[in-house]
């Protein structure tokens, strides 16, 4: 059993002899039509790719596998996939598209958003930057979660240079939530860069006034 005989040579430390036995569970399976059954071969002869640093067969790797793939299974392949062409592969397109397909079947999936909004800075995409959090901002429920969202949403706007929206979303933010350190640094910054001096002074009394009531 070709299952077993990789164990062995794992256990023993035999990575060659555990590669040609992945690399022979592989094919078997793609031969007959089975390589549902032997994710786990795939998996780990992607790896052992990765290891030698050649992430382009394990995405070639990958690519074929993923079509035949079980959903659970195929999602956390896609998810590799899009890792190694994010990082090693440098290919944000490919990164981009794959994590946007696994994004419309889990859309608060916090092990894709982050990732893709990396992506998206990377690239330059500051208007699907801002889409795409306000897409994931409604639909998760974590307050923790959602508040992270919106302060990205402000980061956006003020390094979009739309100063005067940033504003009016920090001080909404605020209003909702008058605790949040975040926001309120956003918009100190904001205003001292403007030369606001009076307005800042303002906003930080309120700052302190409001540590000191909540003790």
């Amino acid at each position: 059993d070709l299952h077993d005989g990789v164990e062995l040579a794992r256990e023993a430390g035999d990575g060659a002899t555990e590669d040609t036995l992945l690399s022979s569970a592989v094919k078997l399976a793609e031969d007959t039509g089975q390589v549902g059954d032997a994710i786990w071969a795939v998996s780990a002869l992607a790896t052992s790719f990765e290891k030698r640093g050649d992430a382009r067969a394990a995405a070639r790797l990958l690519e074929r596998s993923i079509p035949h793939a079980q959903s659970e299974d195929a999602f956390e392949l896609r998810l590799r996939l899009a890792g190694l062409a994010q990082d090693e592969l440098g290919d944000l397109v490919l990164a981009a598209s794959t994590y946007e397909s696994l994004l419309e079947e889990e859309p608060t999936n916090v092990r894709v958003w982050r990732p893709l909004f990396d992506v998206y800075r990377r690239s330059g995409q500051r208007k699907e930057l801002e889409e795409r959090i306000s897409a994931v901002e409604r639909a998760v429920d974590d307050p923790a979660l959602r508040h992270s969202l919106r302060i990205e949403r402000m980061r956006i706007l003020i390094d979009s240079d739309r100063k005067l929206e940033a504003e009016r979303a920090l001080k909404a933010l605020l209003d909702d939530e008058p605790g949040s350190e975040e926001a309120s640094e956003l918009l100190e910054q904001l205003l001292e860069g403007q030369g606001r001096l009076s307005e800042l002074h303002s906003l930080i009394e309120q700052r302190l006034s409001s540590a000191r009531e909540r003790g």
